[in-house]
């Protein structure tokens, strides 16, 4: 029984060895798979993106619009690929703040985002001009003359400062909507006075929601809410967006020296 007793102590000795080099065997392989994809996932810069015409398309192929075009052309400069994911605004810059996406594209600056983001240094320049039914005659010249008002926004836009600080003072009342088309049904249907759009989309965003006819109904207003603001690539404010930053800076600054970075943006010069 003792010599029984021994090779039944032997038998799992040696199966508790063999259990144990298996392990070592598989922590190892998942060490080498973990190793692997976090090594592809470094240079792989995730962008977030949402439908802003002219600028970014979002038209159901692989033409999604001359600045995303720019910015993978810019990342693959940098030695990154990229992986576009098409979400809501308020969804791309929330998932950017926590670090779940790495960048967004045609962000203006504003105290609020600057606490949570990092921001390139600017793609474009633009400034908002109110649309309203051709209907209404609106006219405006000082801030004054929108008290009473119901003003159309698209949520996560900024309309600037001075929007902002008459907002909060309640000059007018305003009615948020998910998109820019759904704020221009609103405007449509009167559920909103005017609806403030970027001046180099507008017209874009007008013609790819509504009918010939609906379109036709709607006047653009020639002055601005406020002067030439600027437009980034925003990152996450972590150790990763760091370096992304920096590498798309690097490959900005070379572009900007061959002339290329301006050739990306003459889309708006016509």
């Amino acid at each position: 029984s003792s010599v029984l007793g021994a090779l039944k102590a032997g038998q799992i000795a040696a199966l508790y060895r063999l259990k144990q080099t298996k392990m070592v065997i598989l922590a190892l392989w998942l060490c080498f798979v973990f190793s692997a994809t976090s090594s592809a996932d470094e240079h792989t810069v995730s962008i977030c993106i949402d439908d802003w015409p002219p600028h970014i398309v979002n038209a159901g192929n692989e033409r999604p619009g001359p600045m995303t075009r720019a910015a993978n052309q810019i990342f693959k400069l940098a030695g990154h690929k990229t992986n576009v994911i098409w979400a809501p605004w308020q969804r791309c810059i929330e998932n950017v703040k926590l670090g779940i996406w790495d960048t967004s594209l045609g962000w203006s600056k504003t105290p609020a985002r600057l606490e949570h983001l990092l921001f390139s240094r600017p793609l474009t320049t633009s400034y908002h001009l109110f649309m309203s039914l051709k209907s209404s005659e609106f006219d405006w010249k000082e801030w004054v003359d929108l008290k009473g008002l119901r003003i159309g926004m698209t949520e996560a836009y900024s309309y600037g400062e001075a929007f902002e600080e008459h907002r909060s003072k309640g000059l007018f009342v305003t009615e948020t909507a998910q998109t820019d088309s759904e704020s221009l049904k609103n405007l449509l249907e009167g559920r909103v006075d005017v609806f403030p759009l970027n001046k180099d989309t507008a017209w874009s965003i007008a013609k790819k929601n509504l009918s010939q006819e609906e379109v036709t109904m709607l006047a653009l207003h020639p002055r601005p809410l406020s002067k030439n603001r600027k437009t980034h690539v925003i990152f996450s404010r972590n150790k990763r967006g760091e370096v992304l930053m920096k590498d798309f800076e690097d490959a900005v600054a070379g572009l900007e020296e061959s002339g290329e970075f301006s050739k990306m943006f003459e889309y708006l010069r016509h």
